[in-house]
């Protein structure tokens, strides 16, 4: 079990995970700087998005969700089917804080999200809905490659690199279908 709370956290929205979460300082909502663990919601959990948990949280043997508390989630996509690993960096002002998280799902959406105050809000909206950065449609299975970008001055002056392609059921076995490469 992810840190002995999978049967203490009501956690309906935790699907199947296949790669250790990241951890890294993040500033959270009131203010505090905590050392947070990064976990997406893993395939099969009815939703697209992640889970920052506070290192130290539930020390109480109880865990709280909110902004404060021990354990905070983050829902790109309400009707989907999973997230990828996530990727956490820190872009803006070397701060050695999170600053941003990238991550794609089984519809081949890019996601990200960035840290708006200690919050974490999603990156680009469309009419009012959350959108992904790019749609690539087919999955995207591991967790998106961040380097510095070539386009000096902008903010965030960064490289986003990730593959589509999943092989995680048995009939992944089988396909040929082309994958490709993006950055």
């Amino acid at each position: 079990p992810l840190y002995g709370i999978c049967g203490d956290l009501p956690l309906p929205r935790l699907g199947c995970l296949l790669v250790p979460p990241e951890i890294a300082q993040m500033e959270w909502a009131d203010g505090s700087i905590r050392w947070t663990v990064f976990v997406p919601s893993g395939y099969n959990s009815g939703t697209t998005g992640f889970f920052m948990l506070d290192l130290e949280g539930g020390l109480d043997g109880t865990w709280t969700e909110g902004a404060s508390q021990d354990f905070v989630y983050h829902e790109f996509d309400s009707s989907g089917d999973g997230l990828s690993p996530v990727t956490v960096v820190d872009n803006v002002n070397d701060d050695h804080l999170v600053d941003r998280v990238y991550a794609g799902d089984l519809d081949g959406n890019l996601w990200v999200a960035y840290n708006n105050g200690g919050t974490m809000t999603t990156a680009y909206t469309s009419g009012g809905a959350e959108v992904p950065y790019f749609k690539a449609n087919q999955p995207i299975t591991s967790a998106p490659a961040v380097g510095l970008g070539m386009n000096g001055g902008q903010d965030p002056n960064i490289m986003i690199l990730f593959g589509t392609g999943k092989y995680l059921e048995n009939s992944d076995l089988s396909d040929t279908a082309d994958q490709y490469f993006y950055s």
